[in-house]
């Protein structure tokens, strides 16, 4: 009965988010305002803070994880394990391992242009590509200035 309860409330939250999305946003200055009195009120109060903290503590470690995934890539946790075990458990580049040694998961590659997810990337390829700025052709002249010079013997050793 209360599993029933929660998936009607999380239906209604959706709907109504879903109908007021935009209506009832703050501006930049508004939002500012209002995260600077936050901070001061965490800074300051110590019940608040003791009660924030208690709220973070409790959240599912696992799930908070993924929660950015919908809202942003459009994506749920199952279509993440799915491009998961597609790309063998690993980077969809380099192969590493889901996490790091932080527990990071893996990054959602997407394109910036259309937002269509491409795949799963380690931090290090993930960043690696945007310092290239998604550019093909770019990344394919810096392979083939790494080649050129693949075996050769640098001048710092």
């Amino acid at each position: 009965m209360d599993q029933e309860k929660s998936e009607k409330r999380k239906q209604y939250n959706h709907d109504y988010y879903i109908k007021t999305k935009g209506k009832y946003k703050r501006t930049p200055e508004q939002r500012s305002k209002h995260n600077a009195t936050r901070r001061q009120r965490y800074a300051n109060d110590a019940e608040y803070r003791e009660l924030y903290l208690n709220y973070a503590r409790s959240r599912d470690q696992e799930e908070r994880k993924y929660n950015r995934l919908k809202p942003v890539f459009g994506i749920g946790r199952e279509e993440y394990d799915q491009l998961l075990a597609e790309q063998g458990g690993g980077c969809a580049i380099c192969g590493r391992a889901m996490s790091d040694a932080r527990g990071h998961k893996l990054a959602i590659d997407h394109c910036h242009k259309t937002g269509t997810v491409r795949g799963l990337l380690c931090g290090s390829c993930n960043i690696g590509l945007g310092k290239f700025g998604d550019d093909a052709e770019r990344l394919e002249k810096a392979a083939m200035y790494l080649r050129r010079y693949q075996g050769t013997p640098s001048s710092d050793q």
